[in-house]
């Protein structure tokens, strides 16, 4: 592969660095700015490369020893060369170039960058078991990840379930290594996520069914919904898209007088009428439907708060024009994808918003990724 000695530039997303050479941009993966680095390309377009640093010849004053001997193999992580203290940073100066117009502080919130995660996607060949490589699909294997609690580590994976895949490998013939997923449930023991379990928030079990979609990190789930409680205000009536499990409509135990939640996932509807059961929330309505095809009831689309947490693809135009038409007094958006959150923001302030508040929740630390939760009023 292609090598050359340049120095890095500035910041740029997706967890990189960048370097131009010969007017060409290079993305750099594992560099910090001002430094002098070997850079190894890793592929090359006909517009921009991306390479690796293989070798640091001027480290930055901030440069640090990785916490783990895999960083720059593994795909998952962009920063643990770096205090995880300029990692915010970063991603805060990153967030404020998409939102040059804000005006304001950005509000940071924080935890461990430690042992967060309460759900993770083991790659395994039936006999070892890691993530795959940067830009690849091959397995590299891991001892033990930091970003992981010791029950979700790989040496502590249920032996059944990686030699039942050796089985079904042998019996289908299979070369490719397959996913196992595991979370944890509400006592702390790792699950296969094929099964349905249960989660604790400010002391309440919330239901989730097998394969259901929950924010990853345990130390930042209460923080972040405890900031969308007190970005709504005295908000009474509440339309949330994208609702999952109804966590966010349950767990922040307001006394709306109308709430109504959507979801695709019909089990995920299923489990959030149970968790509803055990509130006194019984006014609450929770329905399926594919909010990015099928309009919604006039009698929702008039409600005057709109929460929406949308995957990463985030809003789409049906959903936008039905904002547009039906003018609610707030949107409080939360985006785990800052870059079509933006998007998305250019069609909201047209309809007539401001942007009152934006806030990173840093639920992904050691990774290029963030939530961002912003408060669209009139």
């Amino acid at each position: 592969m292609k090598k050359m000695r340049l120095k890095i530039e500035k910041w740029a997303h997706g967890g990189y660095t960048l370097v131009h050479f010969e007017g060409k941009p290079i993305f750099v993966s594992g560099g910090i700015p001002g430094e002098e680095v070997d850079i190894t390309l890793s592929k090359e377009e006909k517009k921009i490369s991306f390479g690796i640093v293989s070798d640091v010849i001027t480290p930055s004053p901030l440069r640090i020893s990785s916490d783990c001997s895999l960083f720059g193999d593994c795909g998952g992580c962009s920063y643990r060369h770096l205090p995880y203290s300029e990692e915010l940073k970063i991603k805060t100066k990153l967030l404020h170039e998409l939102f040059p117009f804000y005006n304001r502080e950005i509000q940071i919130i924080s935890g461990s960058s430690h042992k967060y995660r309460n759900n993770v996607q083991w790659q395994t060949d039936g006999t070892s078991i890691g993530f795959f490589a940067r830009d690849s699909h091959i397995l590299l294997e891991v001892e033990s990840c930091p970003n992981l609690p010791f029950e979700l580590q790989p040496k502590n994976v249920l032996k059944k379930d990686i030699q039942k895949l050796q089985t079904e490998r042998i019996q289908e013939n299979r070369k490719n290594p397959r996913k196992l997923e595991f979370r944890l449930g509400k006592d702390g023991k790792a699950i296969l996520s094929n099964e349905p379990s249960s989660v604790l928030v400010f002391g309440r079990e919330y239901k989730i069914p097998e394969y259901g979609f929950f924010q990853i990190n345990s130390h930042l789930i209460e923080p972040w919904l405890t900031e969308i409680k007190l970005m709504l205000g005295d908000a009474k009536s509440i339309l949330e898209l994208f609702c999952g499990v109804g966590v966010i409509g349950l767990a922040l135990d307001q006394k709306f007088d109308l709430y109504s939640g959507y979801e695709i996932n019909k089990t995920s509807i299923l489990c959030a009428e149970s968790n509803k059961n055990k509130t006194s929330q019984n006014h609450y309505r929770f329905t399926a439907k594919d909010l990015y095809k099928d309009p919604l009831p006039k009698k929702d689309l008039k409600l005057t708060t709109w929460i929406v947490n949308p995957p990463r693809s985030g809003l789409n135009e049906l959903i936008l024009k039905q904002m547009e038409e039906n003018k609610p007094k707030l949107v409080l958006y939360s985006s785990c994808n800052a870059h079509t959150l933006q998007r998305d923001s250019k069609t909201i302030l047209k309809m007539g918003f401001v942007l009152e508040e934006l806030k990173l929740v840093d639920f992904f630390p050691r990774t290029q990724h963030y939530e961002v939760l912003a408060k669209f009023s009139r």
